[in-house]
């Protein structure tokens, strides 16, 4: 009865042995035949992406190249080139980078200008931290309020990114105060180097966006275009606004002198200039600007007007 018991668990054991290689094989087919299966599924997935992705950017190029007048075939393909090409090169999407278009054809440019624009757009977003249709809408405001060609964007915007990184300033702070001052400034011939010296002054002593803009605004009509009044009260501070041959002498070179000039006085006799030059709002931030001197003013005004790769 056990030697019969025996055998049989012999047999048994035998027939295991024999049939777990097979098993072994079995198993491993179905183990390649999964992995296969899963990296087929993964191509599948990620081909679908690519096309989904492709088919997006199209789809962005077309709707932002509408804003463009006569387009052909090869103007369409550096634009795109254009695009892909700056996504390697900076953290925006092709996709972002084609959307820039409709912003830069939006604002009046021409194809050309646009696609010569890209390249500073997209250096200008990441160096403020925007997206490509934040940067391009900023550049083609700057252009249109400061006058100036494609080719001198690239200064223009590295002034404006370096008075931001060097005072209390955001992109929105930057925005808001040219809307009020630009074209003031602008048709006195004063240039975005003082301006932007000014406004990141003010950043610092707390006056900023429609505030900044507006009070700059103020200084530069009471200063090129003054009141009988005021004429008086820059006399009596000593500041010459006009050198011997009736030239403006600049906004900063202006303000440099009339910092250090309501030093010395009484609170009352600085409160009293502050208001009559840049008005009653702005007695609190200036009397930070005379406190702050000279120093902190040229020192902003080096940085800017140097600014270039901002």
């Amino acid at each position: 009865m056990i030697g019969s018991t025996i055998a049989r668990m012999n047999i048994l054991v035998g027939a295991t042995d024999r049939a777990t290689p097979v098993l072994g094989n079995i198993l491993g087919t179905l183990g390649k035949i999964a992995v296969v299966g899963g990296a087929i599924a993964g191509i599948t997935i990620f081909s679908k992406q690519c096309i989904d992705s492709a088919v997006r950017f199209e789809e962005t190029l077309t709707n932002s190249l509408v804003m463009f007048d006569n387009v052909d075939n090869a103007m369409r393909k550096k634009m795109a080139k254009a695009a892909r090409d700056l996504a390697k090169e900076i953290p925006r999407s092709a996709n972002e980078c084609a959307e820039a278009y409709y912003y830069l054809g939006s604002a009046g440019l021409d194809a050309a200008t646009a696609l010569e624009a890209l390249p500073t757009i997209g250096k200008f977003a990441v160096a403020t931290n925007l997206s490509m249709a934040e940067a391009a809408q900023v550049a083609t405001t700057t252009m249109k309020q400061w006058e100036i060609p494609v080719s001198e964007l690239p200064h223009y915007l590295d002034m404006m990114t370096k008075a931001m990184k060097s005072a209390l300033m955001t992109q929105e702070d930057m925005n808001e105060a040219m809307e009020y001052v630009a074209g003031t400034a602008k048709s006195f011939g004063i240039g975005l180097d003082e301006v932007t010296t000014a406004l990141a002054l003010f950043a610092d002593a707390g006056i900023k966006g429609s505030m900044a803009g507006t009070v700059l605004r103020r200084i530069i009509i009471n200063l090129l275009a003054p009141t009988e009044e005021i004429k008086k009260g820059l006399d009596e501070l000593g500041i010459k606004v006009y050198d011997e041959q009736g030239k403006f002498r600049g906004l900063t070179t202006v303000l440099g002198e009339l910092i250090p000039a309501l030093k010395d006085l009484t609170e009352e006799q600085r409160n009293h200039y502050i208001e009559l030059i840049a008005g009653a709002r702005a007695i609190s931030g200036f009397n930070k600007l005379v406190t702050a001197g000279t120093e902190r003013f040229n020192e902003l005004r080096e940085a800017i007007q140097n600014a270039d790769g901002t």
